[in-house]
């Protein structure tokens, strides 16, 4: 039984040592601008990304190949994803010389939890004339996500 506990005490730690790891891993801000440019295009990438599921989901609701129920939740989710991804990259601390890209990175992410928001409250009040209104507005931050990716990019 000893040499049991041992053992299981040795991947206890183990465990522990790889959580800790981890989590220092995925706290620690880049240090280089290289990287920090990287989880920039990161983040506008994740940011189109719910924008582009949102202009689906316009898109089908509109030719009524979806509910509107469906959509609400998806408008609610890419919402939410959006603001997330926008916090977390504010979060992040540049190096020096990337306040930049920093207040770049930001405003885009701003507009589209914004725009993405708005989206997602007109749906839940049932204001379900907004969505037409809405595409055109998507698809141009769409575009300008696009831009500035292609502007970050090496």
């Amino acid at each position: 039984m000893p040499a049991r506990r041992r053992r299981t005490s040795h991947v206890v730690a183990a465990l522990v040592a790889l959580a800790a790891l981890s989590l220092w891993w995925l706290q620690h801000p880049p240090r280089t601008s290289a990287a920090y440019r990287h989880e920039a295009v990161k983040t506008l990438e994740s940011l189109r990304s719910h924008v582009g599921t949102t202009r689906l989901w316009a898109r089908e609701l509109a030719e009524g190949d979806a509910t509107r129920a469906a959509a609400a939740i998806a408008f609610e989710e890419a919402s939410r994803g959006a603001q997330t991804t926008a916090s977390t990259f504010d979060a992040t601390v540049p190096p020096r010389g990337e306040a930049e890209i920093r207040s770049t990175v930001g405003a885009v992410a701003a507009e589209t939890s914004d725009s993405l928001g708005r989206l997602h409250i007109a749906a839940r009040r049932d204001e379900w004339e907004a969505v037409p209104l809405a595409r055109d507005d998507l698809d141009g931050l769409f575009r300008r996500l696009d831009e500035t990716i292609a502007g970050l990019s090496p």
